[in-house]
């Protein structure tokens, strides 16, 4: 029997090869182009998404604020009001002891009932005591790093009107008869009223001592009320409210439960004035015209986004985290932002309720 021999020759050895370096380079640089491309569109939606949380809180405020006018004829909240304080030594609640800006009244209209008891209940801390102030998530923008995530935060400003030198200075508001917009105090209350929406109920007391004294029962010595209350029928049927400011940002905003008397800088905004630079010196009027500059070092200060850096609490011009925009709701309830760099004559006529009867001339509502 013949046996066939059969030489197995060996398979070649598979070869097995990897990325070459040039190639492990061009990879790398297309992930690369790739991710420079994509990295900004990335940015760009996060920071929109962020505009739009504020935005959603400033329309969640005007909406709490058009809630509020419900219950009050339509009138607005005033840029303070007083508030009652527990005594702890004797255990006796002081009315009307402690001022409060305009965002305390809207607690009830923001699902913080909590906190308006214990704000009635006179238990609730200040600055000046340490005590720690609850955080209100609808009340601070997300961007905005002094006041989110802060106790007693407060990123939103209500619309204080046109403020001299000295008020701007000091973001002391008192009552609208502090400005020279007039000769009597009746014009210059009317002229003022119409420049703003949120106004003192008084002069204020320094400290923010009460307005009326427990010792005697009555007000202090100098203490002036003013009567008038801010309405959404005054600013309708004024300018309108679709076309007047209600609230805007401020990163260098206050606390939402606190100010030293009628300190407001923290809780209001305005916009800096001077009779003959970027206002008309005439008496009774709110002209601006073209030849007025708001580019003067007098009230450059007052503008949108001006120094950024600025103290809290006493920087009461609107500003924003969002790049050159700004976030503002309207007495209509709508909200908007408006570029730091647009005119500054139209931005100061959106702040004005009743502008238009006081030589200011209209808006295109485009």
């Amino acid at each position: 029997m013949t046996k066939t021999m059969t030489r197995h020759v060996p398979r070649a050895a598979t070869l097995r090869r990897g990325f070459t370096l040039i190639e492990l380079l061009v990879v790398i640089s297309i992930i690369a182009v790739l991710a420079s491309l994509i990295m900004p569109a990335i940015m760009n939606a996060r920071a929109a998404a962020r505009r739009t949380q504020c935005a959603n809180n400033l329309k969640q405020l005007a909406a709490a604020t058009m809630n509020f006018t419900t219950g009050t004829n339509g009138r607005l909240p005033g840029a303070y009001d007083w508030y009652p304080v527990l005594d702890t030594s004797s255990g006796t609640l002081i009315d009307k002891q402690r001022a409060r800006p305009w965002a305390t009244a809207l607690l009830p209209f923001l699902d913080r009932n909590d906190l308006q008891r214990v704000v009635a209940n006179g238990t609730l801390g200040s600055l000046a005591s340490g005590n720690s102030i609850p955080h209100v998530e609808a009340l601070t923008c997300v961007v905005d790093e002094n006041n989110f995530n802060i106790n007693g935060g407060l990123s939103y400003v209500g619309n204080g009107g046109y403020m001299l030198a000295a008020a701007f200075a000091n973001a002391n508001l008192h009552t609208a008869g502090t400005n020279g917009f007039g000769t009597t105090l009746a014009q210059r209350l009317r002229v003022g009223h119409a420049t703003g929406i949120f106004w003192a109920p008084d002069n204020g007391i320094a400290a923010g001592l009460a307005p009326i004294d427990p010792s005697t029962g009555s007000p202090p010595a100098g203490f002036v009320k003013d009567p008038f209350r801010m309405s959404l029928d005054f600013v309708s049927a004024g300018d309108g409210n679709s076309n007047t400011i209600l609230f805007g940002e401020n990163i260098q905003g206050g606390n939402w439960s606190w100010n030293t008397g009628a300190f407001q800088g923290g809780s209001i905004f305005g916009v800096l004035i001077s009779p003959g630079v970027n206002i008309t010196s005439v008496v009774g009027k709110l002209t601006l015209g073209n030849s007025l500059s708001f580019e003067n070092v007098a009230v450059n200060s007052g503008r949108l986004n001006r120094n950024l850096i600025a103290t809290q609490y006493v920087t009461p011009r609107p500003s924003s985290n969002h790049g050159d925009l700004i976030n503002f709701a309207f007495c209509a309830g709508n909200v908007r932002p408006i570029n730091m760099n647009a005119d500054p004559r139209v931005f100061a006529r959106l702040v004005t309720p009743d502008g238009q009867r006081f030589d200011q001339m209209v808006l295109s509502d485009e």
